[in-house]
């Protein structure tokens, strides 16, 4: 039913072990940051944990301290003196916590649990909340919602809350009664967000407690899977066609998030991308995301692929055959009012 998964979990492996080498170039043994972008309660301290609570005992307790070290930190935005408390909500970092809190919980200090199940309940709030009206599917930002379907799902079923299960469920139902009149998701063949929808809904399909909530994830992740590999062009392996909420580093033709799933799911072989060498030996000229640190995308890979992708069987041939010419046409959601509506 679905393309072998060993190989992508060795590649996995592989990806943490090397981050858990050089996790002392980014963060120092107390659990702050060595370089700024690893100071919490930025999102790279908390994106890569599951490299840390997957590793050695050391490496499980240096990720607790990192843990603890958000509620000692705040940020200021120097342009518009905006702070941010490590106890503040922040959909990237909360709704990850949500999800490590469900994962990892055997692992956690009571320490490091306060914080999770603290960043949990923050999940569920309507209001600065994963539940707010805002993270819903209307049109735009996918991703955020999937984000969001992923925290309230995962900090429901860890701490028992039954209605932030229900809330995120009926997340998982809007999206794929959106995906029910369109084609393509509404931020479709995204560089960037469509590898974070993908990757998010694929860790409900893998580590939800409810079947049922497992199957609807997969549903959702396989109609994500044709929208990326029908868009994939072998030739040139890239993505071919518009894609919504681009950056323009994304055109430069090198390595980012989406072309990361593609090397998880398939391998060097088949995409013609060695991301170990982009991240891990890089070679100086290669552009990269957050202005050529690398560190930082190490670190939001790590949350990404700590899970298993379902590659339906009867898609994987697209990453490398194609008849042409080749006319691909969808519909894609535009952000109206709440039922949306879709645009060619």
């Amino acid at each position: 039913m679905f393309l072998d998964q060993t190989a992508q979990r060795a590649r996995r492996d592989t990806w943490y072990r090397l981050t858990r080498e050089r996790i002392y170039d980014m963060v120092n043994p107390d659990g702050t940051g060595k370089i700024p972008q690893f100071d919490p309660p930025y999102r790279e301290p908390v994106w890569i944990l599951p490299a840390l609570y997957t590793g050695s005992q050391e490496h499980i307790d240096l990720a607790n301290r990192m843990v603890h070290k958000l509620f000692d930190m705040t940020k200021v935005n120097l342009e518009s003196r905006w702070e941010q408390s490590g106890r503040d909500f922040g959909i990237f970092q909360s709704n990850a916590l949500a999800h490590c809190l469900h994962r990892f919980e055997p692992l956690l200090t009571e320490a490091a649990r306060e914080v999770m199940e603290w960043h949990a309940r923050l999940v569920f709030k309507t209001y600065r909340g994963s539940a707010a009206i805002d993270f819903k599917f209307h049109g735009a930002n996918d991703n955020m919602p999937m984000m969001a379907a992923k925290g309230l799902i995962c900090g429901g079923e860890a701490l028992g809350d039954a209605q932030a299960v229900r809330h995120g469920l009926w997340q998982l139902h809007q999206f794929r009664r959106l995906l029910s009149r369109s084609a393509w998701a509404s931020e479709f063949n995204s560089s960037t967000y469509s590898a974070v929808t993908l990757t998010a809904v694929a860790k409900l399909a893998t580590y939800s407690h409810d079947p049922a909530i497992r199957r609807l994830a997969l549903d959702i992740e396989h109609r994500l899977w044709a929208e990326v590999l029908l868009h994939y062009h072998p030739g040139t392996r890239h993505q071919a066609g518009p894609q919504s909420r681009a950056y323009c580093i994304d055109y430069a033709g090198h390595n980012h998030a989406l072309q990361l799933v593609l090397w998880m799911a398939f391998g060097e072989d088949a995409t013609g991308r060695d991301l170990i060498r982009s991240y891990f030996h890089p070679d100086g000229t290669e552009v990269i995301h957050f202005e050529g640190c690398h560190a930082q995308s190490i670190a939001e890979f790590c949350e990404m692929i700590d899970t298993d992708l379902h590659v339906p069987a009867e898609l994987a041939g697209l990453i490398a055959e194609r008849r042409y010419p080749a006319l691909l046409r969808g519909r894609a959601e535009a952000m109206s009012r709440f039922d949306g509506q879709a645009a060619d």
